[in-house]
């Protein structure tokens, strides 16, 4: 599978990866906070501990080396917000 859209809703976590450990984003509306964790992260993203922060349009990164338990999450800050996500082996999220 190749690059797949994730849609975050305003204000809430958003489980961006599954299997995938490795990988580029791109954000594809306003402001994204992206974290790993093992679980939901609690809170708004302005008090959870942060892998990146995605501020405009077009802005990318790229993860990697994310732990086996562990999952890329998006928490959209000024409304709806959609992310371009590419899995680094061609797979699945």
């Amino acid at each position: 599978m190749s690059t797949q859209r994730v849609s975050c809703p305003n204000q809430t976590w958003t489980q961006v990866t599954n299997v995938s450990k490795e990988g580029t984003i791109v954000l594809l509306s306003d402001g994204v906070i992206l974290t790993e964790s093992a679980t939901e992260p609690t809170g708004d993203g302005n008090d959870t501990p942060r892998s990146g922060n995605l501020t405009q349009s077009g802005a990318w990164g790229s993860y990697s080396k994310v732990a086996a338990a562990e999952f890329i999450w998006a928490y959209a800050t000024t409304g709806d917000a959609d992310l371009d996500v590419t899995p680094a082996d061609g797979g699945d999220l």
